[in-house]
C-alpha cells in the first residue's frame, strides 16, 4: 500500500489512492450507499446519513416523505436518531401515532411545513430523548402547549408562524423544565408584559424574538427576569430606539443582535451593564447615523467586545473618537453605509483588528495610514464602491512609516486607476489573497507583485492585454491560482509562468488570444505531465479561445494550434526577472478585410 493511501470501509480490497481525481466520486458512493452490513433506513421514503456533529448516530432526512405515519409502517426501531427532519414536506398535520416507534434527539417540522393542527400526543414517545424541536405553523393556530408539556429533555424549541396574541406569565414556556434556547419568529405578537418571564423556573440562556413588528418598544421590565441569559436576538420588531438601561440586569450576556429594525437613536445608557462583557453586538440594517450613536459608543468602556456590525445603516463620516473604547474589537463590519473618505486617523484605536468590511460605501479616497494601526489586520474589503465617475484612491502612501499587515484584499466592482493601485500594492508585503476583479484596471507589467507574498490572484473582468516575462516576479514559491478570465490577454510571453513551483489553477478563458505560431510554446506547456492531474482539472483549457486571426474567431486554442503545424521549438531559457522589462502600451491587433470573409 502506498503512503497515504487508506482502506475504505475496512474491505481489504479496497484502497483508495489519495490524489486520483475519481477517489472523490467512488468515496461518496461508498458512504451514501454504504456496506452491505449497514443498517437500513426505516423508511424508502427517507435517506440516512451519519450526523456531522456525532457520527455514531444518523440523520434521517425525510423531506418528501408523502405523510409522517409512512416513516415507520406501524413497526418500532430501538436506533437512537440524531436528527429526524420534515423540511420542505408541506405538511399540515401531525396526528397521534405518526411518530410511533421513532427515537430522535432533533426533530424539525421547520420551513414550508404549514402546520394547521398538532395532537396532545403527537410527541408523547419522545419525552425524555427529544433535545431540539423546531414547528412552522400556519399562521391560523396557536402554539401547541398540550404537545409540548411533557417534552422534559427538551432544551431548544423554535417556533415560527404561530398566533400569539399577547406574552405574559400565563405563557407557560415555564413547564419546560430544561428549556434553555427559545426562539419566537413572525408570532403576531401585539403586548408584551413584564411580567412574561417572573416565573424562577425559566433559565433561558438564548432567547430570539423575531418578525413581530406590533411589539414596537422593549420590554425592559420582561427582560430583567432572565438572569441567566447569555444571548439576545430582538430582530424585525420595528424598535425604533433603545430604551435608557434596557439590558442592565443582563449580567451574563455576550451577544446582542438588534439588527432589522428602525433604530435611529440610542437613549442615554442604553448599554449600560452590558458593555463591560458583552462580545458580539449587531446593529446592521437599521437608520443610525454617525452623530446618533457617537455618544454612546464613546463614553463607556467596551473592553470585551470582539465584533461589532453597523451595516446597512445611513453613516456618511467616521469620527476618530467612535471607536476609542473599543480597543480590544476583532470585527468590523461597516458595509452598505454612505462613507466617502477614510482618513488616517479614523481607525487609530483598534489596535487588535483582523477583519474590516467598508465595502458598498461611497468611498472615492482612504488613507492608508488608517491601516496600519493594527498589528493583525487580515482581511479588508473595499467592494462594490460607488464612486460614481471617479476612482476610489488610495493617499498618504509617500507618509507610510510601517506598511499595513493586510493579508486579504478584496476590490472587485470598485473602479481603481491603474498607477495607484499598482503603488499601494508595493506596500502590502503580507498580502496572500488578491480580489480585483471587474475594477477598470488595464496594466498588468513586470515585478507588480514582487513584494507580496500572494498566493491567490483574480482580476478576471478587466482589460490586460497581454502577460509579459517577470508578471509573477517573487511570487514562485507561493503563487497557486491565477484567474485572468475575461480580460483583453492576446499574448503571453514564454518565461510568465515557468518558475510558478506550486501554481494548481490557472484561468486564461474569454480572452482575445492572437492563435499564431508565436504562442506554439504556450500550446506545448499546456502539454506538459509535470503540471499534474489537479492542474490540468482546474485549468479550463477547452475555454481558451481564439480572437485572430479572424477564421479562427472564437475556436478552441488548442485545435488552431495543433491544425497550424507550428514547429516545436526547444523551450526558452528562463531567468528569473530583473525588472528591466520594457513596457509597451496596449495595441489591439486589427482584423484585416480579407480575413473578415
Amino acid at each position: 500500500m502506498q503512503p497515504g493511501s487508506r482502506k475504505l470501509g475496512g474491505n481489504p480490497h479496497l484502497v483508495l489512492k489519495p490524489q486520483h481525481p475519481g477517489n472523490r466520486l467512488l468515496l461518496l458512493v461508498a458512504v451514501f450507499c454504504g456496506s452491505s452490513n449497514a443498517k437500513p433506513c426505516p423508511t424508502k421514503h427517507c435517506v440516512c446519513f451519519p450526523a456531522e456533529s456525532d457520527s455514531s448516530l444518523r440523520v434521517l432526512d425525510c423531506r418528501s416523505i408523502p405523510k409522517i405515519s409512512d416513516l415507520h409502517n406501524g413497526k418500532s426501531t430501538n436506533e437512537l436518531f440524531y436528527e429526524v427532519f420534515f423540511r420542505n414536506s408541506n405538511l399540515t398535520n401531525i396526528q397521534e401515532g405518526d411518530l410511533f416507534g421513532i427515537r430522535t434527539k432533533r426533530l424539525d417540522f421547520g420551513n414550508n411545513n404549514n402546520i394547521q393542527s398538532i395532537h396532545a400526543r403527537a410527541f408523547s414517545g419522545l419525552r425524555f430523548d427529544l433535545q431540539y424541536l423546531s414547528l412552522h405553523g400556519d399562521g391560523r393556530i396557536g402554539i401547541p402547549f398540550n404537545a409540548l408539556q411533557n417534552l422534559f429533555s427538551l432544551d431548544m424549541l423554535v417556533l415560527e408562524n404561530f398566533v400569539l396574541p399577547y406574552l405574559d406569565d400565563s405563557i407557560p414556556f415555564y413547564l419546560l423544565p430544561n428549556l434553555k434556547i427559545l426562539s419566537l419568529t413572525n408570532m403576531s405578537v401585539g403586548f408584551f408584559s413584564s411580567e412574561t418571564f417572573v416565573n424562577p423556573a425559566y433559565k433561558l440562556t438564548d432567547f430570539r424574538f423575531a418578525n413581530n413588528p406590533r411589539v414596537g418598544t422593549f420590554p425592559v421590565g420582561a427582560m430583567a427576569h432572565l438572569h441567566h441569559l447569555k444571548k439576545l436576538s430582538w430582530n424585525g420588531n420595528n424598535m425604533a430606539f433603545i430604551p435608557a438601561r434596557a439590558f442592565n440586569d443582563l449580567t451574563h450576556l455576550h451577544t446582542l443582535d438588534l439588527s432589522k429594525n428602525e433604530l435611529r437613536m440610542f437613549e442615554d445608557n442604553c448599554f449600560s451593564g452590558v458593555t463591560e462583557h458583552l462580545r458580539s453586538l449587531d446593529l446592521s440594517e437599521n437608520k443610525l447615523t454617525t452623530i446618533s450613536i457617537l455618544q454612546e459608543f464613546s463614553k463607556t468602556s467596551w473592553k470585551n467586545l470582539k465584533k461589532l456590525s453597523l451595516s446597512f445603516n445611513q453613516l456618511a463620516f467616521l469620527n476618530h473618537g467612535l471607536f476609542i473604547t473599543m480597543e480590544n474589537l476583532e470585527h468590523l463590519d461597516l458595509s452598505s453605509n454612505k462613507f466617502s473618505e477614510v482618513r488616517a486617523s479614523d481607525f487609530k484605536h483598534l489596535t487588535h483588528l483582523e477583519s474590516l468590511d467598508l465595502s458598498e460605501n461611497n468611498l472615492v479616497t482612504l488613507s492608508v495610514e488608517a491601516l496600519t494601526f493594527s498589528n493583525v489586520l487580515m482581511k479588508l474589503d473595499l467592494q462594490y464602491q460607488r464612486t460614481g465617475t471617479n476612482t476610489l484612491e488610495f493617499t498618504d502612501i509617500d507618509r507610510l512609516k510601517e506598511k499595513p499587515r493586510v493579508q486579504k484584499l478584496y476590490l472587485s466592482n470598485t473602479k481603481l486607476s491603474d498607477s495607484n493601485f499598482w503603488q499601494i500594492l508595493q506596500h502590502l508585503p503580507r498580502l496572500s489573497y488578491l480580489h480585483a476583479d471587474n475594477s477598470g484596471l488595464s496594466m498588468l507589467t513586470p515585478d507588480e507583485f514582487k513584494n507580496t507574498n500572494l498566493s491567490y490572484i483574480s482580476i478576471h473582468h478587466n482589460h490586460l492585454f497581454k502577460l509579459f516575462d517577470g508578471t509573477f516576479s517573487g511570487l514562485e514559491q507561493t503563487l497557486e491560482t491565477i484567474n485572468l478570465r475575461n480580460n483583453r490577454l492576446n499574448g503571453v510571453e514564454e518565461c510568465v509562468f515557468k518558475h510558478l513551483k506550486v501554481l494548481k489553477f490557472l484561468d486564461l478563458s474569454s480572452n482575445l488570444f492572437d492563435c499564431t505560431c508565436g504562442l506554439q510554446w504556450f500550446s506545448d506547456w499546456l502539454k506538459i505531465p509535470k503540471l499534474g492531474p489537479a492542474f490540468d482539472h482546474l485549468i479550463h483549457r477547452y475555454d481558451i479561445k481564439c480572437n485572430t486571426p479572424w477564421k479562427f474567431h472564437d475556436r478552441n486554442f488548442e485545435t488552431v494550434m495543433k491544425s497550424l503545424g507550428c514547429e516545436s521549438k526547444s523551450p526558452k531559457s528562463c531567468a528569473q526577472s530583473t525588472g528591466q522589462t520594457t513596457y509597451c502600451p496596449p495595441s489591439y491587433p486589427t482584423i484585416p478585410n480579407s480575413q473578415r470573409m
